[in-house]
C-alpha cells in the first residue's frame, strides 16, 4: 500500500469519527490546573531512511506518538511538564520495529514573587534511536533556538539528550533589567558523551521608546569522552570559551523590528594556544496581516548529536507563517548551516569531517478540523556536502493531531 492510500484509510478513519466542523478557539488562558492529553498519527515517507550518500534505501512509517502534558498556569506562576513517546512500524524493514522508537519529556517553570523579580527553569529529557531529531529545531523544546542547532545528518544511533536550564530575572526600574542563565546539556551517542556548561549574564536598556540596548558576557564549556569501536577517535577533548557582545534592537514600525549583536570571542584548549573569533547574530522580524517573517544570521559555537567537541557554526535562516484563512496555517522555514569541528573532534560517523555545508527546508500546511483535531502535511530536506561526499534526505509525512485541554480545578 502506497504513502497516499494509506495516508487516505488513515484520514477516512478518523474523519468519520469527528462532530460538526468547529473553530479551533483560543488556548485556555485563566489560572487553574490543566490536563492535556494528546495523540499524534502518521505516516511518512522517508528515502534515505539511513542517511547515506550512497546505496539509499526507502520506506514508509507508521507512528503513533501519544503525549501528556500538565501543570498549573498563573500570572505569578506556571509549573508544566509534558511527556511523550513515539511507537514506529516499518513496511520494508520491520527489524526497526519499535514500541519505543524515541521518548520526550520537559519541565517549565516560571515564578514571578514579586513585579520585579523573575525565576525560571527549563528540563528536558529526550532519547530517540534517530539521533539526527536532535541536531533539529523542535517545537516541544522552545527554549532552544534554531541558531543553536547544527542540523546534521548521522548514523542510526540511539542517542540521548537532557539539558537543565535555570534563570533569573530582575527589573532594575522602568527600562532596565538584567538576566542570568545557566545551562547544562549532555548528548549521548553510543560510546560517545559531550557536556555543554552555558552561563550568560545579559544587561538590556530601552534608549528611546523604540531602541534597546544590550550588554552580554558568556561562558561556555564543553567536554566530550569518547570511545568505542564505533566511534572515530578515542581521545577526550575539552574547551573553554569566554565572549563579550554588545547589541541594538530597534523597532522601527509596529510591523518592523530588527536585533543586531556582536562581540570578540576566545577559546583555549588543553595543549594550544587561545584562538579569538566572534560571537555574533542578527535578526530581522515582519509582522502583517496574515502572519509573520523573519531572517536571520548567527555564529556561534554549538554541540551535535552524533559529533563530540564544540563545533563553529554559521547559519543563515529564514521563516514564514501565513493564515490564508482561519482555520489554515502554512510554515515555511529554509536555513543554510556550514559547521566546522574545533580540535579534531570524534564522531560516529564517517560522513561528517572537517567543515560540513548543510541545506535545510521545513515546509507544512496544518488545517483545523476540529477545536481539538488537526490534519497536518509536513515535507522535510536536507542535503549535506562533507569530505566530498553528499547526502540528501527527503520526508513527506501526513498526519492527525488530537489535543484536547481541560481545566481540572
Amino acid at each position: 500500500m502506497t504513502l497516499g492510500h494509506r495516508a487516505a484509510v488513515l484520514v477516512i478513519a478518523v474523519g468519520l469519527s469527528i462532530g460538526p466542523f468547529e473553530h479551533p478557539g483560543s488556548a485556555l488562558a485563566q489560572a487553574g490546573y490543566y490536563v492535556t492529553p494528546s495523540l499524534t498519527v502518521s505516516e511518512t515517507y522517508d528515502d534515505n531512511l539511513f542517511l547515506t550518500s550512497s546505496n539509499r534505501q526507502d520506506d514508509y512509517i507508521s507512528r503513533f506518538l501519544p503525549g501528556l502534558k500538565a501543570g498549573y498556569q498563573s500570572e505569578p506562576l506556571t509549573l508544566l511538564g509534558s511527556y511523550s513517546f513515539r511507537s514506529a512500524i516499518y513496511e520494508k524493514h520491520p527489524l526497526l520495529d519499535s514500541p519505543l522508537e524515541s521518548q520526550l519529556g520537559s519541565l517549565t517553570l516560571t515564578h514571578r514573587p514579586t513585579e520585579v523579580l523573575t525565576l525560571g527553569f527549563d528540563g528536558a529529557y529526550s532519547r530517540t534511536s534517530i539521533p539526527s531529531e536532535l541536531n533539529q529545531p523542535n517545537p516541544a523544546l522552545p527554549f532552544i533556538p534554531v541558531q543553536a542547532t547544527a542540523g546534521l545528518l548521522t548514523t542510526r544511533l540511539t542517542s540521548t539528550f537532557y539539558s537543565l536550564t535555570p534563570s533569573i530575572a530582575y527589573s532594575f526600574d522602568a527600562l532596565t533589567r538584567g538576566k542570568a542563565t545557566y545551562g547544562y546539556a549532555v548528548v549521548e551517542s553510543g560510546s560517545l558523551s559531550t557536556t555543554t556548561q552555558d552561563v550568560i549574564l545579559q544587561l538590556d536598556r530601552e534608549i528611546t521608546p523604540r531602541d534597546t540596548g544590550l550588554l552580554k558576557t558568556y561562558y561556555r564549556h564543553f567536554e566530550t569522552t569518547a570511545s568505542g569501536p564505533l566511534v572515530s577517535s578515542g581521545a577526550s577533548t575539552s574547551s573553554d570559551s569566554y565572549a563579550v557582545t554588545a547589541g541594538w534592537t530597534r523597532r522601527f514600525t509596529p510591523q518592523w523590528d530588527a536585533s543586531v549583536e556582536g562581540g570578540p570571542r576566545v577559546t583555549e584548549r588543553p595543549g594550544t594556544t587561545q584562538t579569538v573569533d566572534a560571537e555574533a547574530s542578527a535578526t530581522l522580524n515582519w509582522r502583517f496581516e496574515l502572519g509573520t517573517a523573519s531572517l536571520g544570521y548567527a555564529h556561534t559555537e554549538l554541540t551535535a548529536a552524533g559529533v563530540g567537541g564544540a563545533l563553529s557554526s554559521d547559519s543563515v535562516f529564514a521563516s514564514l507563517v501565513v493564515d490564508p484563512t482561519r482555520f489554515l496555517r502554512v510554515s515555511l522555514a529554509p536555513r543554510w548551516v556550514q559547521v566546522t569541528s574545533e580540535g579534531g573532534a570524534a564522531t560516529t560517523t564517517g560522513s561528517i569531517t572537517g567543515t560540513t555545508t548543510l541545506y535545510l527546508i521545513d515546509a507544512s500546511a496544518t488545517y483545523q478540523l476540529t477545536r481539538w483535531l488537526s490534519a497536518r502535511l509536513n515535507y522535510e530536506y536536507a542535503s549535506q556536502q562533507s569530505g566530498g561526499l553528499n547526502t540528501t534526505h527527503n520526508l513527506v509525512t501526513i498526519g492527525l493531531d488530537i489535543v484536547y485541554p481541560q481545566r481540572v480545578y
